[in-house]
């Protein structure tokens, strides 16, 4: 009787399935704007130069400490938290007259991020003040949850929901995938309103730094000029020109939070561009969830949207060149070959390292083309399609080095002794899953995970190199319901879909394949433990979400019975577990 039913039921709703689903995305991306109200208001800095306060703020240079003041405005959800970044330190933090948070300030270069814990507040305004402590250079403060989620990004929201679930029903693809890439805006949004452009990456000065010379001058920087000025400009002059053409949508005293925006629609296009290209790299239905799923929460991601650097390009790169490639695999065009050369010089023009891509991709070309027994000539004029567009990059880039520098490839490799790690074969095989369980976090200037390669790239995949104390024990227990997943990668690594070539199998391993072999013999000639970052194999994110589908699907055809539940129940007990560090990470 109730199987009855609930088939009249579903056979009268699926006319009207999707609707249905925007109805629900509409009601979804509302409750996710009331989630998050704006905090902070009426805030000035009383001491010692009185004026409004704007975030990010601005103090001027040559005071010791600063007072800002202001509103806290409590809603119905309540403020549990306030992410603070101030340089150089935060020294103190009270709500009405009482204080919630004090420490005694040093001079520190990793103090000026404090996720501020804050008693329990009645619905209304509570008076807050901080007090901000400067030992030199411009001393700044910023607290992103201060204007909540606005309008704008409610906006940003609705339409974009609307036309990703519009795509999807054009494509075929499940509604399922349509709300996958609905949720990866709401995340990195949120994942914006605590992440400052200061924030959680490396070097970020001198990302700045090429950036603002941009912007400025038009021109090149020198070689040595700055920290990060020996990279290559792509990205660079990308950012600077997204952040020019943007300035009258997203107007603040920092233009990097607009990089930040770019970074963030970075993270959108890959996500969106793997929901709809799913089906075309052959799973059918809802089959290989877990790598889209991944591919849209997987901490390293999602990180990846709120940098200031050229990592953020990485995936994008690598989502079109495995799309292409695939492309390629399967009808074996010249024109193809030709786009795949344009793409490979622009990954080259962004980052060096992604001359392993370029690699990868002339191996595919050479070995497809051997499969379909093609002459020489074509052979040679497909190669050169291919290769001669970045080699021709390169011999510039590596000429300019060494007029330079002296050294045709240059590298800035000048790093504190302590992020050394000892070398040796060891190191790269093995997996050192007692100090992955119990070390409190993963971090590159000391503890046992560094030690082994594969170990510190898992660890930095759920945290970066970075603690997170607030999320206490929970992190164990993502790290423990990582084991099987990372497991299913490896089945997706090793056992070849059936029939194979019919795949984007071979496609995926190449890419990753020799991007590991790139990135461990570059770990090798510069051993430091800053290069086991998962940051560092960006450009083989999507790749590797095609193998974790390919991994899932595999383990699921070829087990039964109780095997078969534990391969159901492993990623959907990691991604839960993964929803709750989230959910303690961003929410206030």
């Amino acid at each position: 009787m109730n199987t009855a039913l609930l088939s009249k039921a579903r056979a009268l709703l699926a006319p009207h399935s999707f609707r249905l689903h925007l109805a629900a995305w509409v009601c979804c991306a509302l409750a996710a704007w009331w989630v998050w109200p704006p905090a902070l208001t009426a805030l000035v800095e009383k001491s010692p130069d009185p004026r409004p306060v704007t975030m990010p703020h601005q103090f001027k240079v040559g005071q010791p400490s600063y007072v800002v003041e202001g509103k806290l405005e409590v809603g119905l959800r309540g403020v549990p938290h306030l992410t603070v970044v101030a340089d150089d330190c935060l020294q103190s933090v009270s709500v009405d007259g009482a204080s919630v948070y004090t420490t005694k300030c040093s001079p520190c270069e990793t103090c000026a991020y404090k996720r501020v814990k804050l008693p329990p507040l009645t619905r209304g305004a509570h008076d807050i003040q901080l007090v901000v402590v400067d030992y030199g250079v411009a001393a700044a403060l910023d607290i992103r949850q201060g204007d909540g989620v606005t309008t704008l990004a409610l906006l940003v929201w609705l339409l974009g929901g609307l036309l990703v679930f519009v795509l999807s029903a054009r494509r075929g693809v499940p509604m399922a995938y349509a709300w996958l890439g609905g949720l990866a805006l709401v995340l990195v949004t949120y994942y914006h309103l605590c992440t400052s452009s200061d924030l959680r990456q490396h070097d970020v000065g001198g990302h700045k730094e090429y950036i603002t010379h941009l912007l400025a001058h038009g021109t090149l920087p020198r070689v040595q000029q700055g920290w990060e000025t020996w990279q290559p400009p792509l990205y660079y002059w990308l950012a600077a020109q997204f952040s020019r053409a943007t300035t009258w949508l997203l107007a603040s005293a920092d233009v990097h939070r607009r990089v930040q925006v770019m970074s963030s629609l970075m993270y959108v296009a890959v996500v969106w561009g793997g929901i709809l290209s799913w089906r075309r790299l052959g799973f059918t239905g809802t089959r290989g969830w877990l790598g889209l799923a991944l591919l849209v929460g997987l901490p390293a991601h999602v990180f990846l949207s709120g940098r200031v650097n050229n990592d953020a390009i990485g995936p994008l790169m690598g989502m079109v060149l495995t799309l292409l490639g695939w492309d390629y695999w399967q009808r074996g065009r010249k024109r193809t070959a030709a786009v795949l050369g344009v793409v490979l010089l622009a990954c080259i023009m962004a980052k060096t390292s992604q001359v392993s891509l370029a690699a990868a991709v002339g191996l595919l070309v050479l070995l497809r083309d051997h499969l379909d027994a093609r002459g020489l000539v074509q052979r040679a004029v497909r190669a050169a399609l291919v290769g001669v567009p970045g080699l021709a990059w390169l011999a510039f880039w590596f000429h300019r080095n060494k007029e330079q520098t002296g050294e045709w490839m240059y590298v800035n490799a000048n790093l504190q002794d302590s992020l050394k790690v000892t070398n040796n074969a060891f190191k790269y095989l093995w997996f050192d899953i007692p100090s992955f369980l119990s070390e409190a976090s993963f971090t590159t200037f000391g503890g046992k995970m560094r030690d082994s390669y594969a170990t510190a790239l898992a660890a930095s995949s759920l945290t970066g190199e970075w603690g997170h104390e607030w999320v206490g024990t929970l992190q164990t227990f993502l790290r423990a319901a990582y084991l099987p997943v990372l497991v299913l990668l490896a089945l997706g690594l090793i056992l070849r879909p059936r029939p194979w070539q019919k795949r984007p199998w071979a496609v995926a391993v190449l890419l990753v394949g020799v991007h590991a072999v790139f990135m461990i013999s570059y770990n090798w000639r510069y051993s430091y433990a800053c290069n086991e970052d998962a940051r560092l194999w960006s450009p083989v994110y999507f790749p590797l979400a095609v193998l974790w589908g390919w991994g899932q699907e595999e383990a699921l055809e070829r087990t039964r019975g109780r095997l078969r539940s534990a391969v159901v129940a492993a990623p959907v007990v990691f991604l839960l577990v993964l929803a709750g560090f989230w959910w303690r990470f961003l929410l206030p």
